[in-house]
């Protein structure tokens, strides 16, 4: 991402095909500078503003047109839940909030995001927690691509299980090995993010983790992205992620190409819907 030129190995477990980072660094605060990406806050205005509320509004009423012009993946796998606007909901992993916010705008006041990374607390709703340091219940936990940088993936799930309400659902979105981008682009692939990515999941792994913490896996679907083109092409020309030009980032093909993917179940994004 940065183009640092550090080097790091992952071993695959030959049972259920999940990737591991070898040798966890002992302070990964460091790989979570103030420029990365779930840090930055794009500051809207007037107009801008009214527009990203409509679209959030019309990707939770399943219909509309800016919805389909301006996909927002994470607030579009929580919509699939029809969350009603009373349920208490969860982020882990929000950075600098812009879910959370986005939920809060239109009426979604029982929400709390919380990320370790943060340099301090940015709200009320906005802190700077672990999961260990949490209490209480929520109707909803959302993970969206931040368990992968969990170091303990079972010390997790024993926390999340603690904090889901008796009738409540778990949302995971993470990347998975079990793609066509991995095959396809092997190192080069832009989902591995060593060493933030401590775990790249294989499918499997998420019924063996239901099973273990006494959740029922639901349902799984694809959510991937364009990104799995675009930022793999630019690892396999040795460039960074950051300076793509908008025709790389916005190339139709590479949208069309990751919409067909998901459909065949084989793109390098996947959400998981748990439960008790």
């Amino acid at each position: 991402m940065f183009a640092t030129g550090e080097v790091f190995s992952y071993f695959c477990c030959g049972v259920c095909g999940c990737l591991q980072l070898e040798q966890i660094p002992a302070d990964l605060s460091s790989y979570y500078p103030a420029s990365y990406y779930s840090y930055q806050q794009g500051k809207a205005e007037g107009w801008r503003i009214a527009m990203r509320q409509r679209r959030n509004r019309e990707l939770l009423q399943g219909y509309g047109l800016l919805a389909k012009l301006q996909p927002y993946e994470a607030l579009n796998a929580l919509a699939r839940l029809k969350p009603a606007r009373s349920l208490r909901i969860l982020d882990v992993g929000c950075g600098q909030g812009q879910l959370i916010n986005g939920l809060r705008e239109l009426g979604y006041h029982q929400t709390l995001g919380i990320d370790p990374f943060l340099n301090q607390d940015i709200s009320p709703w906005l802190r700077k927690l672990s999961l260990q340091e949490l209490e209480g219940q929520w109707d909803i936990i959302m993970l969206h691509h931040s368990l992968e940088h969990l170091p303990d993936i079972h010390a997790a799930f024993k926390e999340l299980t603690r904090l889901l309400a008796p009738a409540g659902r778990l949302l995971i979105r993470v990347p998975t090995v079990d793609s066509q981008a991995y095959q396809d682009y092997g190192p080069d692939w832009v989902q591995w993010d060593p060493p933030r990515h401590l775990y790249l999941f294989a499918r499997e792994n998420f019924q063996r983790l239901a099973q273990t913490h006494g959740l029922k896996l639901n349902q799984i679907w694809d959510d991937s992205t364009a990104l799995q083109f675009w930022g793999s092409e630019r690892y396999r020309r040795g460039l960074a992620l950051a300076g793509a030009s908008r025709s790389e980032r916005f190339n139709p093909f590479y949208h069309y190409r990751a919409q067909q993917l998901n459909r065949q179940s084989k793109g390098d994004q996947i959400v998981c819907l748990l439960s008790r």
